[in-house]
């Protein structure tokens, strides 16, 4: 599954507005850019690592507010629990 299959199939249920939906679409795809640039190949949902997640809340914490980090590591939080059931 394609990361933009594996965020729709996150999104499709999730007991959010469609703004919220939105947001965190946007916000994945932001994961999704970091990822590439830092990896250099497309982020798997089952193979994301605590590092990755780390490097991830170091680059968003330099550029970020404290509500704006969170709110996109919500995002990621969801995704990675419709998948591997947390």
């Amino acid at each position: 599954m394609t990361w933009y299959e594996s965020v729709e199939h996150a999104l499709l249920d999730a007991p959010l507005s469609g703004v919220s939906k939105d947001n965190y679409r946007r916000f994945l795809h932001e994961f999704e850019m970091w990822y590439r640039v830092a990896r250099g190949v497309e982020p798997d949902v089952l193979t994301i690592t605590t590092k990755d997640l780390h490097e991830w809340h170091v680059v968003l914490s330099s550029q970020l507010a404290e509500s704006s980090v969170g709110a996109r590591l919500s995002a990621l939080r969801m995704m990675l629990g419709e998948f591997l059931g947390c």
